[in-house]
């Protein structure tokens, strides 16, 4: 047997013991390797993972807040005031006016650079981020997307956010003059007030679903066109070429299970999942067999890396999977 500390995802998938332990079939090797995963919590993603890909699925189913910088220049003025009240003395008068000039400086500096900028987030293939908003909303950001937004947002004015890609958003609700949240993606809006929910725009069309809360989805900048109310539970697809809508109700975890670095399937087909490889990490998929695309696969699997999820594929469909430089070619076994 290798060293533990040198193990890697493949030789746990091939070694005997591991796999007795992950079946629970021999009890020599649930001792040993319980005591490998309290010796080696370094180690426990990478044991969790090679035990789901042993199981295998089944076919059977930072920015500053308004009140800060507010509150400073509010010190700092009265300051400045009570300093030229004290002293009437032109020497003083000339320093105080360059003072006030100082604060204006000031003033247009925090505007211009700190509170009126754009923030922008993009993850590689394979990444995955978490961002933290200005209001204290959170989003998980996917695999090859980006998201911008301002600095900072006026109590008056909507919290709006522009995304290319996937992500998922828990919107903290704000009681101020306007308390809209906007997420703007391939001329679609997905307009709500507290909630969370998951948008993909990665094809010619914007899917939301709803996890919690209230959710409008509209056509971008035009009010008066497409209009659809959203509950949750609810799957929503709209096209902004055509303004054809689509609505179905469905299990918002499964469509959210990247997040937390896994993907669940549910009678899901081949050609799908070779479409979610290519999205998120970059690969070209070739599916050499027509007879292969529509096999479908339901279960749930751990993603710490691509090699994992196509570890899976070749077990559950029965499948040779090859790695050629930027190719994934999914055939039948001779």
């Amino acid at each position: 047997m290798k060293d533990i500390e040198h193990y890697t995802l493949e030789d746990l998938i091939q070694d005997r013991s591991f796999i007795e332990y992950v079946e629970k079939s021999n009890a020599e090797s649930i001792s040993f390797w319980e005591a490998q995963r309290t010796g080696h919590p370094d180690k426990r993603q990478m044991f969790d993972a090679a035990a789901w890909v042993i199981k295998g699925p089944t076919f059977n189913r930072k920015t500053l807040p308004d009140q800060v910088v507010n509150a400073e220049w509010q010190r700092l003025s009265d300051a400045i005031n009570r300093g030229a009240q004290q002293n009437t003395s032109p020497w003083y008068r000339y320093r105080w006016a360059a003072s006030v000039a100082a604060l204006a400086f000031l003033a247009t500096f925090v505007w211009l650079f700190v509170l009126n900028r754009d923030i922008t987030h993009a993850t590689a293939f394979g990444e995955i981020a978490e961002v933290s908003l200005p209001d204290g909303s959170s989003v998980m950001l996917n695999a090859n997307s980006r998201l911008s937004y301002a600095a900072s947002w006026a109590d008056d004015e909507p919290r709006e956010v522009w995304l290319t890609g996937e992500a998922f958003f828990e919107v903290k609700k704000r009681n101020t003059a306007d308390g809209r949240f906007i997420v703007h993606s391939k001329n679609t809006r997905v307009e709500v007030l507290g909630t969370s929910f998951n948008v993909n725009n990665r094809k010619q069309e914007t899917t939301v679903v709803l996890n919690t809360g209230r959710v409008a989805l509209q056509k971008d900048d035009d009010r008066d066109t497409v209009r659809v109310m959203m509950k949750p539970g609810d799957l929503v697809t709209l096209s902004p070429v055509t303004n054809r809508v689509k609505k179905q109700r469905v299990n918002p975890e499964i469509y959210s299970s990247w997040k937390d670095h896994k993907f669940i399937f549910d009678n899901t087909p081949l050609y799908e999942v070779a479409i979610l490889i290519e999205e998120n990490y970059g690969k070209e998929v070739l599916i050499r067999e027509e007879s292969l695309k529509n096999r479908v696969l339901s279960g749930e699997i751990p993603v710490p890396s691509i090699d994992v999820l196509l570890e899976a594929l070749s077990r559950s469909f029965d499948i040779k999977v090859t790695q050629k430089d930027n190719q994934i070619i999914l055939e039948k076994k001779m």
